[in-house]
């Protein structure tokens, strides 16, 4: 309300569009903004609805009809309109211009001739006319994924609705600890559109929370019944959408209807190479982002991404099915998958653009899951075993270790005959997922089978890593005269044949003799490690080679160097997204915080750990697993039982990004305990490269996190979604490298990133 108002009240902005998706809110606020200002147009406000108008040709004559009735003469109503407004302070507020946008020209005219006039417009695309200024109504707020307290789940807008509605049909309905969690995903499910989530909320009188949750994995059925005093299109979501859809060009349908394959959003690119005719993704794309059918958000590397509402997007995939079309785009949409996947898979396993890579693969991970699901269910068996063989790297780094295994196993048991290049990749990605699920039963013979088949197959890179799988299933039970050969086999074969692998063998030699107790070994093959990564660019080895000197260094007494390597590499692993690199990371500053004397952060960051590790199916194995435990058992026996419990326990309810701050902390110097934005600023720095550069979008979002402001107050100043600004400190975090905005903070500052005092914008 305050934006729109501010624009209505900037002298230059004269005529004002609200554009939204259908059930969004547009008519609603339009009306309660005019409320507002009524005082500002002392010589009236008039409301006009144009949903019944069809023919541009009637829109003047419609809106005279309100403004300036006939009085009996033969003047045209567009000269009685004139004459109405002229020299007049008021405004027109003219509602579903959607259908007339032919009639944008003449309204022009009009605000042309009558320059004290504003008018207030509602569409669900704009008019394009180039006095317009737009403002896209965003969904009401939601809570965030996983919030199940009241007071979090009761303070989103969406929820507020859905109790005030829910009320609102007689029954005696409060928000309780058992209802909240569902009460926040039916909420989620409506995408917060306004009109989803009253027809939703319409249904408590006969379905208690839970019910409705688990009727509305299909929505549109559900969502009918509203008001009969609402008009047609607004009594069910599916006649709101279908509205809409119905004014769209054929080859405008064609393309609403082929992007429903996509979870989750989907590139340019993408849409392009799956959905779109020849010559026809970019003018298709703009037009639906244009009547709010997509919309538009930040990807990775400000790659602009395009999403349907889920709401619309069942919608489209009716149509999908309708047309006879879904089979032969569901097709396509998997074939981009798997090239994709295929590329991506490469650039991981040479630590090419690692972290872009994984950010990519991660925000397609929803349409990589549909695809998996696609081929499982047409009976594509080896494609299949290629896509799956293909994520396993992207899986494990991410730590969906228990999806990708139960995939590779379901996909290996379809393709026994798959080609070996094929099977045996995916035979290695199988025993290593096994494998760091602790589970090396299964992960040994599944390793051993893939390195068989990789040697007949001639693939030596994948030979390779399944030695030194083999190795490190050897190493992380404590057999350390069966991994050290299997390493030194792995490393004469990545030599030989060029494979990326070189440093990370190194490091788990290294890692070998720190578990001999040769401890100077230990040492010279980690700094050898980690000349070799730095060489080679490869973040993701750095972090592995720095983790394993931090070990060394404490176990060398040297706590200070221990905490500025475990430092480092938590910051690369945090910027990479490899998340058992981030455990490993929160267990090492637990080591350095023992040794500093600070028991009770110790036991925060191990309960930090422990959680971190439950979700993502990884354990501690030999033999670090030996100094987290004897960290862990000094700090048990200077806290006691019940203060040591109370603060694993603190840890363990602790975000991902607050374990971080507090090891960053823990890591730093003693002259910067306690900052841990000068603890990360002080080992960030030396992780930040030429890819780190912001954005002036970005610059802006960060120097007002800075400043102290919350995502919403940010999107607020900004005039921007509060999803897009997460998406703005999403990608920021990840290019600096840090997991905090205090952090973030921090690192700007010292690098000279922040806009100058004054500048930075802000409501």
């Amino acid at each position: 309300m305050a934006a729109v108002a501010v624009l209505l009240g900037d002298g230059d902005a004269r005529l004002v569009t609200l554009t939204g998706p259908g059930g969004v809110g547009k008519t609603r606020l339009a009306l309660r903004v005019a409320a507002d200002l009524g005082a500002c147009f002392p010589d009236g406000v008039w409301f006009v609805p144009l949903a019944a108008v069809v023919d541009p040709e009637l829109v003047v004559p419609a809106i005279a009809q309100v403004v300036a009735p006939p009085d009996g003469g033969d003047r045209p109503a567009e000269e009685r309109l004139r004459l109405s407004l002229k020299g007049r302070r008021a405004l027109l507020v003219l509602d579903n211009f959607e259908q007339v946008l032919p009639a944008a020209p003449a309204l022009a005219d009009v605000l042309a001739s009558c320059p004290t006039v504003s008018a207030l417009v509602t569409s669900r695309a704009r008019l394009r006319l180039s006095a317009e200024r737009t403002f896209p109504v965003p969904p009401l707020d939601l809570p965030d994924p996983g919030s199940r307290a009241v007071d979090e789940v009761g303070a989103s807008g969406a929820v507020r609705l859905f109790i005030a509605r829910a009320k609102a049909t007689g029954i005696d309905f409060s928000l309780n600890p058992e209802n909240a969690a569902p009460v926040a995903e039916i909420c989620r499910r409506m995408d917060g559109l306004p009109l989803a989530i009253e027809l939703a909320a319409a249904w408590s009188e006969v379905l208690p929370p839970t019910a409705m949750q688990a009727r509305l994995q299909k929505r549109l059925p559900l969502l009918v019944g509203g008001p009969r005093d609402l008009p047609a299109r607004q009594r069910t979501m599916r006649d709101a959408i279908a509205w809409s859809h119905d004014l769209l060009e054929s080859d405008e349908r064609v393309l609403f209807r082929r992007l429903a394959v996509f979870v989750d959003g989907f590139t340019l690119e993408a849409a392009e190479a799956v959905a779109a005719e020849e010559g026809r993704g970019l003018r298709g794309i703009a037009s639906l982002v244009d009547k709010s059918l997509l919309r538009r958000e930040a990807g990775p590397g400000d790659e602009p991404r395009f999403a349907m509402l889920e709401t619309v997007r069942e919608f489209a995939a009716e149509q999908l099915a309708a047309a006879g079309e879904e089979t032969p785009v569901r097709a396509a949409h998997a074939a981009w998958c798997l090239d994709l996947a295929e590329c991506g898979a490469s650039a991981l396993r040479v630590r090419s653009d690692f972290a872009a890579w994984q950010s990519r693969l991660g925000a397609e991970h929803g349409n990589l899951r549909a695809a998996v699901a696609w081929l499982a269910e047409t009976g594509e068996a080896t494609e299949l075993l290629r896509l799956t063989g293909a994520l396993w790297r992207f899986w494990y780094f991410r730590g969906h270790l228990a999806e990708g295994r139960r995939w590779l196993g379901h996909a290996l048991e379809r393709a026994p005959d798959a080609p070996a290049t094929v099977r045996g990749n995916a035979l290695v990605g199988a025993g290593t997922l096994a494998h760091y699920q602790g589970d090396d039963g299964r992960a040994v013979p599944l390793l051993e089978e893939g390195l068989a088949t990789s040697r007949r197959a001639g693939e030596q890179a994948v030979a390779a890593f399944a030695l030194y799988m083999l190795a490190v299933a050897a190493e992380d039970r404590g057999d350390y005269d069966v991994a050290a050969p299997r390493f030194e086999e792995a490393l004469a074969l990545y030599r030989a044949s060029g494979a990326r692998g070189v440093s990370m063998t190194l490091t788990h030699l290294g890692v070998v003799a720190y578990g001999r107790g040769d401890f100077v070994e230990a040492a010279a093959l980690g700094e050898q490690a980690l000349a070799v990564a730095r060489a080679e660019g490869d973040a993701f080895s750095v972090g592995f080679a720095l983790h394993t000197l931090g070990l060394v260094a404490a176990a060398r007494g040297d706590h200070t160097r221990a905490g500025d390597r475990f430092a480092e590499a938590l910051a690369l692993d945090q910027a990479t997204g490899h998340r058992e690199g981030i455990m490993h990371g929160l267990a090492g500053a637990a080591i350095v915080a023992v040794e500093r004397g600070r028991f009770e952060r110790a036991a925060r960051l191990l309960g930090a750990v422990a959680m971190l590790g439950e979700e993502i199916g990884v354990r501690y194995a030999l033999p670090e697993r030996a100094a987290y435990e004897r960290a862990a058992e000094v700090a048990r026996a200077r806290l006691g039982e019940s203060a040591f419990g109370a603060a694993w326990a603190a840890g363990g309810v602790m975000t991902e990004d607050e374990a971080v701050a507090e090891a960053a902390t823990a890591c730093a110097a003693t002259a910067v305990l306690g900052d841990p934005g000068a603890a990360a600023a002080t080992t960030v720095s030396r992780a930040m490269t030429p890819s780190a550069v912001l954005t002036p979008r970005e610059v802006e979002v960060l120097t007002l996190i800075a400043a102290g402001r919350t995502d919403k107050e940010i999107a607020a100043a900004l005039f921007l979604s509060p999803r897009t600004v997460h998406h703005h400190v999403a990608n920021l975090l990840a290019k600096l490298g840090v997991g905090t905005r205090t952090a973030a903070a921090a690192v700007a500052q010292a690098a000279g990133l922040l806009l100058p005092t004054g500048s930075a914008p802000g409501p």
